[in-house]
């Protein structure tokens, strides 16, 4: 039962995000402004669509891995293992998310002031925690 109180929030929010930048993709704009690292108030980048796709297409695949490591269905060709170590690596990777790059995301980043750097704070950082803990239970649990 806590399997899935834990799991079921993960694998929606991936699912969310992952249709979020589908959509972004498409060309929406709802959100955007706020998503991506400023320098000098500036964006720090300009992801093209194939990388928002991209972006897209691996948060839908680790609400996949976190959904068949949770046990709600199997994949008779996908060995236990790779689920497992699929789940590991999410963990993995929003913790590093949480943590940052040292300069312009993550609870380390130098700066500061800008609306997304706020919103990276308060929402996307806190949120990568809570994905990677979430994450890490998953995966000591099955």
């Amino acid at each position: 039962m806590l399997l899935l109180l834990v799991a079921v929030p993960l694998v929606s929010v991936f699912v969310v995000l992952a249709a979020l930048h589908f959509y972004w993709a498409a060309g929406g704009q709802w959100g955007a402004a706020a998503a991506v690292p400023e320098i000098a108030r500036a964006p720090a980048f300009r992801p093209g669509k194939l990388a928002t796709v991209i972006v897209g297409l691996l948060l839908a695949t680790a609400g996949g891995l976190l959904a068949v490591g949770a046990g709600f269905f199997a994949i008779d060709a996908l060995p236990a293992w790779i689920a497992r170590s699929g789940v590991w690596t999410i963990a993995a990777v929003m913790l590093a998310r949480f943590v940052g790059d040292f300069r312009t995301f993550g609870v380390m980043k130098r700066v500061k002031g800008t609306r997304f750097a706020r919103l990276d704070t308060v929402l996307y950082a806190p949120l990568c925690l809570a994905l990677s803990m979430g994450s890490t239970f998953v995966a000591l649990t099955k």
